[in-house]
């Protein structure tokens, strides 16, 4: 970065603040009828589904879970319960393509398939 450009903080505080994605400090039930292309224990190719479909929002405690991690028993927040102080539906768009749920993904969808009894069966 340039000199000239380090000292004015005025415009790169400008720019970020125009940037910046609206927070809430509410969770919005309407996210979960959100559509999203993504990968689901159901199909080895990226579906369009509805957020409402993989996560759950626990209105008593204020935290979402993925019913996927959830079900494959994976360890992190969103197992148990994930909570932010100000909620962006990115969050959630975020969490369907990092790895731990996508893991989630190819675990059920091997269990589903029969995964390592068939593979043991098939080449006995």
């Amino acid at each position: 970065m340039s000199k000239r450009k380090a000292n004015d903080g005025s415009h790169s505080t400008a720019l970020s603040d125009t940037k910046k994605k609206k927070c809430s400090l509410n969770f919005k039930p309407e996210w979960l009828r959100e559509s999203v292309e993504t990968e689901l224990p159901t199909s080895s190719r990226k579906q369009v589904t509805k957020l409402g479909d993989i996560f759950t929002y626990r209105e008593t405690s204020d935290e979402v879970i993925c019913t996927i991690c959830q079900e494959a028993r994976a360890s992190g927040a969103f197992t148990t319960g994930k909570r932010w102080d100000d909620w962006k539906i990115d969050y959630l768009k975020r969490h369907i393509n990092q790895k731990i749920h996508l893991d989630s993904v190819s675990k059920l969808r091997c269990q589903k398939s029969g995964g390592l009894q068939r593979l043991l069966t098939e080449n006995a």
